[in-house]
């Protein structure tokens, strides 16, 4: 029964059988993404998101803005950062002084009541409310990054 299977298979014109074996498709690069959140559950918990997406590689988690300033400074290169800083530190406008060439893109989390969100007042691409959800995450990262492609 096999045997009749694969001779159907084979084109009359080439004495190759049908390859049942895919080409390799190019995969497209993965969109670097810098968290950042000062808050240890919701750091967790984006890098989590980070992971479920299939299109984001994460580059960095850091648990304040001086990190990300040095990170940035030094020359991490990232496409997309997500900002959830309510404490003091560095203002987000400090941190995207260090960025190049209008890049990256920024996602800022909102802070629930009345807590005082750094990120909040910050200029943005994106803005994610609280409490998190993956969908509302998945969904706003598609707008954001639908504004400017990935690099390699």
């Amino acid at each position: 029964m096999l045997q009749s299977l694969l001779t159907h298979l084979v084109s009359p014109h080439s004495p190759e059988p049908f390859s049942f074996v895919p080409s390799p498709v190019p995969e497209a690069p993965l969109t670097r993404c810098l968290v950042v959140s000062d808050n240890a559950m919701h750091r967790i918990t984006l890098e989590h998101y980070v992971a479920l997406s299939g299109g984001l590689r994460l580059v960095a988690s850091l648990c304040d803005g001086v990190e990300a300033y040095d990170y940035l400074q030094r020359g991490g290169e990232v496409d997309l950062v997500i900002l959830d800083l309510s404490s003091a530190g560095l203002h987000p406008d400090d941190i995207r002084s260090v960025t190049h060439g209008g890049r990256p893109r920024w996602l800022m989390i909102e802070q629930m009541g009345n807590i005082p969100s750094f990120s909040g007042q910050a200029p943005a691409d994106g803005r994610l409310p609280q409490p998190l959800c993956f969908s509302r995450f998945g969904q706003l990262v598609g707008q954001v990054l639908g504004q400017r492609p990935a690099t390699a």
